[in-house]
């Protein structure tokens, strides 16, 4: 199509008059193509702000001729053949629909915005209906299953106490993040074992504060990743450079806070013993829970 004009009634007459050429030149590919539904896609810019009053006055309103133009134009580019076959909304219900359609924003964005207004207190009761929706969306869900963008947005809109005591953490998230830990088995041989479960774990980390997270991984994840670090050394047994590789594409996933925390230090310290141990050719024990 041709440089956008700035005048909306002239672009979406040019744009129809560009499809009605091919229409008229390659009628029967017009059809097979479905050019009337990408007619329509690529129009629906244009009409918006002739449909929408501006200070006021209905700009298409204004030149009924060029109004009339561009109705017949648009009527000729859209209209489909009665015998094709329907793949769902026809290109005239598309147009409308794209045209009319408001701009969309996430639920998170518009109650953020009554913040300043209402305060945090007087959301209380709306906090608690989003939780409840949160709640029963994840429910027996993993962090495969789940879209973390549908969770972490609200991280900004709630005050840290109604998220950490109210909402999504205690009740929704780490119940998510420990059924995700407790399935899958850590290869010695490949960084997570074919899967991807522990790096989104990480990524779901960030919406946990440490002293919930912290006792899920003691509970779900580090005496599977000591029984993994034992057959890497015993039986695989890289090079030192790639043993310490190994175990950083391990340390690198964790999050500051969880890094910060002495438990979790410990619980890396201890498979990073066991790495250096083998490293100098020292013998090397099955690891216990006893051993941190």
């Amino acid at each position: 199509m041709t440089s956008r004009p700035r005048n909306a009634a002239l672009g979406a007459v040019e744009g129809s008059h560009e499809f009605e050429g091919l229409k008229e030149k390659f009628p029967e590919a017009y059809g097979t193509f479905q050019l009337a539904q990408t007619a329509a896609h690529l129009t629906a810019p244009w009409l918006r702000p002739l449909l929408r009053p501006q200070d006021g006055r209905w700009d298409i309103l204004q030149r009924p001729a060029l109004a009339l133009a561009l109705v017949q134009s648009l009527r000729n580019i859209l209209q489909e053949e009665e015998d094709a076959p329907s793949a769902g909304m026809s290109a005239y219900a598309m147009l409308i629909d794209n045209v009319r359609r408001p701009a969309e924003q996430p639920a998170s964005v518009w109650v953020s915005s009554w913040i300043p207004h209402l305060g945090v207190d007087r959301l209380h009761g709306v906090y608690l209906d989003i939780a409840g929706e949160l709640g029963r969306w994840m429910k027996g869900r993993d962090v495969t299953r789940c879209a973390y963008g549908k969770v972490s947005q609200w991280k900004g809109v709630f005050d840290p106490e109604t998220w950490d005591e109210f909402v999504t953490v205690q009740r929704h998230v780490v119940p998510v993040v420990s059924r995700s830990l407790r399935d899958p088995t850590i290869s010695p041989t490949r960084t997570w074992g074919g899967s991807n479960t522990f790096p989104l774990v990480m990524r779901w980390a960030l919406l946990v504060p440490a002293r919930y997270m912290v006792p899920v991984l003691e509970s779900e994840f580090f005496a599977k990743w000591r029984y993994a670090v034992y057959p890497f050394v015993t039986e695989v047994r890289p090079i030192p450079g790639k043993a310490a590789v190994w175990y950083q594409s391990w340390k690198d996933l964790f999050t500051p806070e969880l890094l910060a925390d002495e438990r979790v230090l410990l619980q890396l310290e201890t498979g990073l013993g066991m790495i250096n141990r083998a490293a100098q050719g020292q013998q090397i024990s099955w690891p216990e829970h006893s051993d941190v």
